[in-house]
């Protein structure tokens, strides 16, 4: 299904991730990528699958680390099934060659966040992308989700997995912004976080990031953090990431101007 067709209302379909990314494009018209969703329908087709039914079932008795790890491998190894390859292949010929394959699995970013749990892959080929989609869909079964979901007391027997596969930006900064800081609620500022590259650096939590604190109402950068950048995650040449150092008084500098992170101030209001 096509990101511009969806809004909140197919979170079921497409998972709130992807509900919602289509809601902030057409609804609210905010530049999101392009792209397209593999809904959880399809998710369902493969642990579904003959070979894979019987390996399910041992998970579902044994609720096992190494049943669970089993069963990845085995849902990463399988044969796509004809008719998502075939859907994969029409949708991703509408965008560029090189995508980010993402969770969107029903019930994540909702009343669970489920961060870090899942597998995304960046810089896919187009011809990649249905073997990514696998591998996302696999993630689901991995020891640390299923944990996640017991902890939470969710039966993981009920999980899907819808995917979003999403035009990749080739980003010269990229990173988060929360229109509430979660470490400090009663902070009056908006905190936007962005690192040179792809988002990679900030979202792992590693070091040299900068922080720009925005006031509501004026959008005025009020103080600003910069981290030491030494390295920043670029697509590489034959897909994924790699990582390059950054040169001597780029660590250093800003990679977000004032403007700039006002703007992205702005946009988080405004969703919010």
């Amino acid at each position: 299904v096509d990101l511009s067709d969806i809004g909140t209302e197919h979170a079921d379909l497409a998972g709130e991730k992807m509900a919602r990314l289509g809601e902030l494009g057409h609804r609210l018209e905010l530049r999101v990528p392009g792209g397209f969703v593999v809904t959880a329908r399809a998710s369902r087709l493969l642990p579904e699958s003959a070979p894979l039914r019987s390996h399910v079932q041992r998970l579902a008795a044994t609720g096992s680390h190494a049943d669970a790890d089993a069963l990845v491998a085995l849902i990463e190894q399988a044969p796509t099934p004809p008719e998502v390859e075939a859907a994969i292949t029409v949708a991703s010929e509408r965008y560029s060659a090189r995508f980010a394959v993402r969770s969107s699995a029903i019930g994540e970013d909702c009343q669970c966040s489920f961060a870090g749990q899942f597998e995304t892959k960046l810089n896919v080929a187009r011809d990649q992308v249905p073997r990514a989609w696998q591998a996302v869909v696999a993630s689901l079964f991995s020891p640390r989700a299923m944990a996640y979901r017991r902890g939470l007391g969710l039966p993981w027997q009920q999980a899907a997995m819808a995917v979003g596969c999403l035009e990749l930006v080739d980003a010269k900064a990229a990173g988060v912004a929360y229109s509430a800081d979660p470490a400090d609620p009663d902070e009056p500022t908006i905190p936007v976080t962005a690192a040179p590259g792809l988002g990679v650096a900030v979202v792992e939590g590693r070091q040299g990031v900068d922080t720009y604190h925005v006031s509501r109402g004026q959008f005025r950068v009020e103080r600003t953090r910069i981290g030491e950048k030494r390295e920043m995650a670029v697509p590489s040449p034959n897909g994924g990431v790699r990582w390059l150092p950054v040169s001597g008084e780029g660590r250093g500098r800003p990679v977000l101007s004032s403007a700039q992170a006002a703007g992205v101030a702005r946009a988080v209001c405004r969703i919010e």
